[in-house]
């Protein structure tokens, strides 16, 4: 679900009547995290959004560029300048929120032994891949990216459910030595 801030007029310094001016008009911008917008960015900066820690320029962009999708002649800054505390706070916790009660193992997370470069068109890849319509691109993108997460994972699931069972050698090895032991503990051996 996106997010609606309210900028407020900015306050300036006139020079010439030596006051202190109001210049704009507060204007309502609604702000959207979602696949669109993460591709808005990666298209501009060309590189993936989820594995690089951003600037600060880069963060006013997503921002004040990529996530708002009210029409407005404001810039990237002006927009990034007017926000309110609050509403930069709301912001800020708006694309940090899961937007879900599901948990599961997320793309774009650091495992040490995994490390992939998550990019836009990989997780259009997916939903293809996994039948999610592209509707979806506009969901909150934590929520898209939990989602496909859940959808992989029941797809395995499903996978190995239909495959019959075959010990590893580890598997074995246990259970031969687990036979050694009671055998040598009935005294057979």
């Amino acid at each position: 679900m996106p997010i609606v801030a309210t900028l407020s007029s900015i306050e300036t310094y006139d020079d010439t009547s030596g006051q202190f001016v109001q210049s704009g008009s507060p204007e309502e911008i609604t702000f959207e995290h979602s696949l669109i917008s993460v591709a808005l960015w990666e298209a501009r900066w060309q590189r993936a959004f989820l594995t690089n820690e951003l600037t600060k320029e880069e963060q006013i962009d997503y921002v004040g560029r990529c996530m708002v999708t009210s029409p407005t002649k404001l810039t990237a800054l002006e927009i990034f300048v007017r926000l309110s505390v609050e509403d930069a706070s709301r912001i800020s916790a708006y694309i940090k929120s899961k937007e879900t009660a599901t948990t599961v193992f997320r793309l774009g997370e650091e495992k040490t032994s995994q490390k992939k470069n998550i990019t836009v068109e990989l997780i259009y890849y997916y939903m293809v891949e996994l039948g999610i319509p592209i509707e979806f691109e506009r969901w909150h993108f934590n929520r898209l990216l939990t989602f496909i997460d859940l959808m992989s994972l029941e797809r395995e699931k499903q996978a190995n459910k239909d495959k019959p069972f075959k010990p590893t050698a580890a598997q074995y090895k246990a259970k031969s030595e687990l036979n050694a032991a009671r055998l040598k503990q009935a005294g057979l051996k």
